[in-house]
């Protein structure tokens, strides 16, 4: 990948002094007809066969191709077909069992999903996926202005009930949260999760509190929970709540959650995937929708936005949806509309992390290792903080999404995640 630090040129031409080959590069899936003499024994057997281009062999300089018959060859000499795909994309479709829980999944975002409204027009471009947030209180979401990624100051978390009460906004989203029904019987334990919510320019968007179960096993039957802190009745304390559908906590809610929206979608006409299960497909052709699903979050694509604007329509009678319009910023991601086509980034996750480490002031480094670093398990002193080790690997994995050229040096330091050394660390440093 090409670096500011030497001049906008790759590490390997920096090195090599001459521009890195992208011919070898193919589509995967794509059509292929790969030279197949060395397989057969006999001189009139065929000399090729149509294959579907899986992969990059790892052990040879060559393409896996795979054929109708299900055999995988690895041969460098190949023919490709790159507008025929032959390969089917659809599952075969299966209904998922239903069930009576309703839908609150667990997971929730530690960055904002952020969508910017540019202010000056752009060029005609292929049109971006719309975003679409499914409000069932698991994922917040924010639509505003674009600004730095490090204007957006940290707010930390409301950390009690008590302290949460001072706050007349979070009082009320506190007490407007659903009551339910209340027996007694052996319960799961609860608590409250108080969060200030802030728009991308820093400014509040909102109050948030959140009431979960501690679940800590797969309970599929009927679930009880005590009261919440704050509405424990005085005259029935020893009283719980019945839950009725499925909640925050709970090891089952991500997998409820889940039944529904495949089961609504698959009502709508979709089908799963064969390559991704949180990716689903109607149509083909120009009639082609791609819709893309994490947890709460979706992304639609079709040329057409009234059809579009149908799907969510469809959506919103199921669930509360939100829609975002085009994307430009989803799981640490920025998504940018230029003339030439769409980019992709990670600079405020880079920000981000940076300010975390305190490192927000260093100059970049023209490479990410040099040929004299070696690393090995003697190499320097015991690195003490292991957490801080593991957790900045895990960040540098999820930017090779972007950033392919560090990909190597990432694998290397990984090697070490058990007994890293200050060397070690030295190195993760010198990648960002």
């Amino acid at each position: 990948m090409p670096s500011s630090a030497i001049g906008d040129i790759s590490p390997f031409e920096c090195l090599l002094h001459k521009a890195p080959d992208y011919e070898f590069l193919k589509t995967f899936g794509c059509a292929c007809f790969p030279y197949l003499q060395p397989y057969n024994a006999h001189k009139l057997n065929f000399k090729s066969d149509k294959c579907i281009f899986i992969v990059y062999s790892l052990n040879h300089k060559g393409y896996l191709c795979e054929n109708n018959d299900g055999m995988v060859y690895i041969t460098r000499n190949v023919e490709f077909n790159e507008v025929d795909f032959p390969g089917s994309l659809i599952k075969s479709t299966s209904q998922v069992p239903s069930n009576s829980y309703l839908p609150i999944p667990t997971t929730t975002f530690s960055t904002p999903i952020m969508h910017t409204n540019a202010n000056t027009p752009l060029a005609e471009v292929p049109n971006l996926p719309t975003h679409v947030a499914v409000d069932n209180a698991a994922a917040t979401t924010l639509a505003t202005n674009s600004v730095a990624a490090h204007d957006i100051p940290e707010v930390p978390a409301v950390s009690s009930l008590t302290e949460a009460a001072t706050i007349p906004p979070m009082h009320i989203a506190t007490t407007s949260q659903p009551s339910t029904g209340t027996i007694s019987t052996p319960s799961t334990s609860n608590k409250w999760v108080h969060r200030i919510k802030l728009k991308v320019d820093g400014s509040l968007d909102k109050y948030k509190s959140m009431l979960v179960a501690k679940g800590y096993s797969q309970t599929p039957e009927t679930v009880y929970m005590p009261k919440p802190l704050g509405f424990i009745d005085p005259k029935y304390p020893n009283y719980v709540c019945k839950l009725n559908k499925a909640f925050y906590g709970l090891k089952q809610a991500p997998r409820t959650w889940n039944h529904k929206l495949k089961n609504t979608l698959y009502n709508k006409g979709f089908q799963l995937s064969k390559f991704d299960n949180s990716l689903f497909i109607k149509g083909s052709g120009q009639n082609l929708i791609v819709l893309l699903v994490y947890v709460d979050d979706i992304l639609i694509t079709r040329p057409n936005q009234v059809v579009i604007d149908a799907i969510i329509t469809a959506l919103n009678h199921e669930f509360d949806v939100k829609d975002l319009g085009s994307l430009h910023y989803l799981l640490g991601v920025e998504v940018h509309r230029t003339t030439s086509g769409i980019y992709l980034s990670q600079s405020k996750y880079i920000v981000d992390f940076l300010t975390k480490l305190k490192m927000d002031g260093t100059k970049p480094c023209p490479s990410p290792t040099t040929a004299s670093h070696v690393l090995s398990l003697t190499n320097g002193e015991p690195f003490a903080d292991h957490t801080l080790y593991k957790s900045t690997l895990g960040a540098l994995q999820y930017l090779k999404l972007t950033r392919p050229d560090v990909a190597f040096i990432v694998n290397k330091l990984s090697q070490f995640i058990h007994a890293p050394t200050t060397v070690h660390w030295d190195a993760c440093k010198r990648l960002f």
